[in-house]
Protein backbone atom coordinates (compact mmCIF):
# COMPACT_ATOMS: atom_id res chain seq x y z
CA UNK A 1 0.00 0.00 0.00
CA UNK A 2 3.08 2.23 -0.03
CA UNK A 3 2.56 3.20 3.60
CA UNK A 4 5.81 4.31 5.21
CA UNK A 5 6.79 2.80 8.54
CA UNK A 6 9.71 2.38 10.91
CA UNK A 7 9.81 -0.49 13.39
CA UNK A 8 12.48 -0.79 16.08
CA UNK A 9 13.34 -4.12 17.70
CA UNK A 10 15.71 -3.49 20.64
CA UNK A 11 18.39 -6.10 21.17
CA UNK A 12 20.85 -6.17 24.11
CA UNK A 13 21.47 -2.41 24.31
CA UNK A 14 18.88 -0.24 26.02
CA UNK A 15 17.35 2.35 23.72
CA UNK A 16 15.52 4.24 26.46
CA UNK A 17 17.95 7.19 26.52
CA UNK A 18 18.42 7.16 22.73
CA UNK A 19 14.83 7.82 21.68
CA UNK A 20 12.47 10.60 22.63
CA UNK A 21 8.88 11.66 22.21
CA UNK A 22 5.96 9.52 21.30
CA UNK A 23 3.81 7.65 23.73
CA UNK A 24 4.33 4.56 25.84
CA UNK A 25 1.84 1.79 25.19
CA UNK A 26 1.44 -1.90 25.93
CA UNK A 27 -0.26 -3.64 23.06
CA UNK A 28 0.19 -6.94 21.23
CA UNK A 29 1.53 -6.43 17.74
CA UNK A 30 -1.19 -6.90 15.14
CA UNK A 31 -1.82 -5.83 11.59
CA UNK A 32 -4.79 -3.54 12.20
CA UNK A 33 -2.99 -1.65 14.97
CA UNK A 34 0.11 -1.10 12.81
CA UNK A 35 -2.03 0.05 9.87
CA UNK A 36 -3.83 2.49 12.17
CA UNK A 37 -0.59 3.88 13.59
CA UNK A 38 1.12 4.32 10.22
CA UNK A 39 -1.98 5.72 8.48
CA UNK A 40 -0.91 9.11 7.11
CA UNK A 41 -3.80 10.76 8.97
CA UNK A 42 -2.60 9.35 12.31
CA UNK A 43 -0.81 11.95 14.47
CA UNK A 44 2.08 9.52 15.21
CA UNK A 45 2.56 8.03 11.71
CA UNK A 46 5.97 9.61 11.11
CA UNK A 47 7.52 8.26 14.30
CA UNK A 48 8.88 4.82 15.07
CA UNK A 49 7.08 1.96 16.76
CA UNK A 50 9.19 0.08 19.29
CA UNK A 51 8.44 -3.65 19.57
CA UNK A 52 9.76 -5.76 22.43
CA UNK A 53 8.81 -9.39 23.09
CA UNK A 54 5.81 -9.23 20.76
CA UNK A 55 4.48 -6.06 22.40
CA UNK A 56 4.42 -2.53 21.05
CA UNK A 57 5.92 -0.46 23.85
CA UNK A 58 6.15 2.98 22.22
CA UNK A 59 4.65 4.67 19.21
CA UNK A 60 5.61 7.91 17.51
CA UNK A 61 9.16 7.68 18.86
CA UNK A 62 11.80 10.08 17.55
CA UNK A 63 15.17 8.49 16.77
CA UNK A 64 18.61 10.09 16.48
CA UNK A 65 19.34 11.19 12.90
CA UNK A 66 22.48 10.07 11.06
CA UNK A 67 24.45 12.59 9.06
CA UNK A 68 23.28 12.94 5.47
CA UNK A 69 26.70 12.00 4.06
CA UNK A 70 26.01 8.31 4.80
CA UNK A 71 22.61 8.37 3.10
CA UNK A 72 21.82 6.34 0.02
CA UNK A 73 20.07 7.98 -2.93
CA UNK A 74 16.44 8.74 -2.22
CA UNK A 75 16.67 8.29 1.53
CA UNK A 76 14.32 10.30 3.69
CA UNK A 77 14.09 11.02 7.38
CA UNK A 78 12.93 7.50 8.31
CA UNK A 79 16.02 5.89 6.81
CA UNK A 80 18.35 8.49 8.34
CA UNK A 81 16.69 7.93 11.72
CA UNK A 82 17.10 4.15 11.42
CA UNK A 83 20.76 4.53 10.47
CA UNK A 84 21.28 7.04 13.30
CA UNK A 85 19.88 4.63 15.88
CA UNK A 86 21.95 1.75 14.47
CA UNK A 87 25.10 3.85 14.96
CA UNK A 88 24.56 3.97 18.74
CA UNK A 89 22.96 0.62 19.61
CA UNK A 90 22.42 -2.95 18.43
CA UNK A 91 18.69 -2.67 17.66
CA UNK A 92 17.27 -4.10 14.45
CA UNK A 93 15.28 -1.53 12.51
CA UNK A 94 12.87 -2.17 9.64
CA UNK A 95 11.98 0.76 7.38
CA UNK A 96 9.18 0.65 4.84
CA UNK A 97 9.64 3.24 2.11
CA UNK A 98 6.38 4.76 0.95
CA UNK A 99 8.03 6.26 -2.15
CA UNK A 100 9.86 3.18 -3.42
CA UNK A 101 7.81 0.39 -1.86
CA UNK A 102 10.94 -1.27 -0.47
CA UNK A 103 11.74 -2.65 2.96
CA UNK A 104 15.15 -1.99 4.51
CA UNK A 105 16.69 -3.85 7.43
CA UNK A 106 19.27 -1.76 9.27
CA UNK A 107 21.45 -3.28 11.99
CA UNK A 108 24.93 -2.24 13.14
CA UNK A 109 24.94 0.41 10.36
CA UNK A 110 24.56 -2.32 7.71
CA UNK A 111 21.68 -1.77 5.30
CA UNK A 112 19.90 -4.60 3.50
CA UNK A 113 17.23 -3.44 1.04
CA UNK A 114 14.51 -5.73 -0.29
CA UNK A 115 13.10 -4.37 -3.52
CA UNK A 116 10.78 -7.26 -4.42
CA UNK A 117 8.60 -7.26 -1.32
CA UNK A 118 6.63 -10.46 -0.78
CA UNK A 119 6.22 -13.02 1.98
CA UNK A 120 9.04 -15.19 0.64
CA UNK A 121 11.56 -12.34 0.58
CA UNK A 122 10.48 -10.92 3.95
CA UNK A 123 10.28 -14.13 6.02
CA UNK A 124 14.08 -14.56 6.54
CA UNK A 125 14.45 -10.85 7.27
CA UNK A 126 11.71 -10.89 9.90
CA UNK A 127 13.04 -14.13 11.40
CA UNK A 128 16.52 -12.61 11.67
CA UNK A 129 15.11 -9.43 13.19
CA UNK A 130 13.11 -11.37 15.76
CA UNK A 131 15.99 -13.77 16.42
CA UNK A 132 14.01 -16.80 15.24
CA UNK A 133 16.04 -17.62 12.12
CA UNK A 134 16.78 -21.35 12.20
CA UNK A 135 20.16 -22.68 11.16
CA UNK A 136 19.46 -25.85 9.08
CA UNK A 137 22.21 -27.75 10.93
CA UNK A 138 20.81 -26.73 14.33
CA UNK A 139 17.31 -27.70 13.19
CA UNK A 140 18.56 -31.15 12.14
CA UNK A 141 20.33 -31.60 15.50
CA UNK A 142 17.16 -30.53 17.33
CA UNK A 143 15.10 -33.11 15.41
CA UNK A 144 17.64 -35.87 16.11
CA UNK A 145 17.70 -34.96 19.80
CA UNK A 146 13.88 -35.07 19.93
CA UNK A 147 13.87 -38.44 18.14
CA UNK A 148 16.43 -39.80 20.62
CA UNK A 149 14.42 -38.52 23.59
CA UNK A 150 11.15 -39.98 22.27
CA UNK A 151 12.82 -43.33 21.49
CA UNK A 152 14.42 -43.41 24.92
CA UNK A 153 11.13 -42.52 26.60
CA UNK A 154 9.30 -45.27 24.72
CA UNK A 155 12.00 -47.81 25.60
CA UNK A 156 11.83 -46.87 29.29
CA UNK A 157 8.01 -47.01 29.25
CA UNK A 158 8.09 -50.44 27.55
CA UNK A 159 10.66 -51.78 30.03
CA UNK A 160 8.63 -50.50 32.99
CA UNK A 161 5.39 -51.97 31.65
CA UNK A 162 7.00 -55.41 31.14
CA UNK A 163 8.55 -55.27 34.60
CA UNK A 164 5.24 -54.51 36.27
CA UNK A 165 3.41 -57.57 34.90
Amino acid sequence: NRIGAILVFPNQDSIENLISGGEEIQCKVNKSMLLSIFNTKSPRHDGAVVIENGQMTRLGAVLPIASGDRALDGWGTRHLAALGLSEVCDAHILVVSEERGTVSHIHDTEVHVITHVNEESLRPLVQETLGTLEDPQLERKRKLKNLFLWTGSLAIAAALSFGLE
